[in-house]
């Protein structure tokens, strides 16, 4: 099955066709520049990305979103993860918290799979919950821009702060229950693809 991944995020793209090429897969990437809605919603904002691509499609294909949602902020940064962190940063983005008891979290990926033979849409989601430091931790070596600010559930350490083995171990559980995994599981089910296993 041939599909096009929307994105301009060449590191987005390498990580979702590591995972899917091979499994009855051909992933190929497109570039398109969405109109992205102002939303907290990581679900809205891929969702609407997804919505704007269809009436282009040529073949199945998925747009993706990421967010970070601080419960004690309502929500917020959400969606608007990447505008905030390139604005403030981490070390302001905690000091919202000064104060604050509650310094639960979760980070959000959200991948829409649209199909222009039927305007299908499916949503996938993976989420992490975890807390947040009261500064932030380690070196900006981890590759997410929350790395050195969240420390994911089952971990005492931010990401940014794991070692080798903890970072193995860490991706191993995560990607168990990725949203690319649960696309290729649904494609399988659906008869979509063949299984290989």
């Amino acid at each position: 099955m041939e599909i096009d991944f929307i994105t301009t995020n060449k590191v987005k793209f390498e990580i979702a066709r590591n995972l899917l090429n091979g499994h009855d897969i051909k992933l190929r990437q497109r570039y398109y520049e969405f109109d992205e809605i102002q939303s907290l919603s990581v679900e809205e904002v891929a969702m609407n990305k997804a919505k704007q691509y269809m009436h282009l499609a040529k073949r199945p294909f998925i747009v993706s979103d990421d967010g970070f949602s601080i419960n004690a902020l309502k929500g917020f940064p959400g969606a608007l993860l990447k505008p905030v962190m390139a604005s403030i940063g981490d070390k302001k983005l905690l000091s919202l918290l000064d104060g604050v008891n509650n310094r639960s979290a979760v980070f959000t990926n959200a991948l829409v799979f649209g199909n222009p033979k039927n305007k299908f849409l499916k949503l996938f989601l993976t989420k992490t919950k975890g807390r947040l430091p009261l500064k932030p931790l380690g070196s900006n070596g981890f590759g997410w821009s929350i790395g050195r600010i969240f420390i994911a559930e089952g971990w005492r350490k931010t990401l940014s702060q794991l070692n080798r083995n903890e970072k193995d171990i860490f991706w191993k559980n995560y990607s168990n229950n990725l949203h690319y995994t649960k696309l290729y599981r649904w494609l399988i089910k659906t008869g979509s693809i063949k299984s290989d296993i």
